[in-house]
């Protein structure tokens, strides 16, 4: 995954696209051990549930920051979960993840106008040596950088 010490990452994950032979929420634990205490890491926390930002906010559906579950996959849920993990206040696209940049990194979302504009974590990963990595999933095709 061309991880090294200190790097930020942030992560798109499938389960489904993994063929490992222990426990899934190891992954992360493995991400953590190669990064060491100074890497952190993050992923999508999309609280949408597959529904169209217009259909989620028409919903009337209250947005827990500590209890709304993620819908962008297994990983990322147990990423938010993780004790210590720091989620964004954006009720749609938010970002949750564990290490020492992290509250940085996520403490403007809240502001945005738009979920991926200057304030959001997206944008932000940009002042960090910071990777994009595809767990169980190609680059490709979906994922919430908006790159082919």
């Amino acid at each position: 995954m061309n991880l090294d010490k200190g790097k930020v990452v942030f992560f798109h994950s499938s389960v489904d696209g993994l063929q490992i032979n222990f426990p899934v929420i190891k992954v992360i634990d493995i991400i953590r051990e190669i990064i060491g205490d100074n890497g952190s890491i993050l992923a999508p926390t999309d609280s949408l549930g597959g529904m169209s930002t217009y259909d989620f906010l028409k919903s009337g559906q209250v947005f827990d920051v500590r209890k709304t579950p993620s819908a962008s996959g297994l990983l990322s849920e147990f990423l938010r979960r993780t004790p210590g993990s720091i989620r964004s206040f954006h009720p749609i696209k938010s970002v949750s993840g564990i290490g020492p940049d992290v509250e940085e990194i996520t403490n403007h979302h809240q502001h945005s106008i738009y979920p991926f504009d200057s304030n959001s974590p997206y944008f932000r990963l940009l002042d960090y040596d910071s990777v994009i990595v595809g767990i169980g999933t190609g680059y490709t095709g979906r994922n919430t950088m908006g790159l082919p």
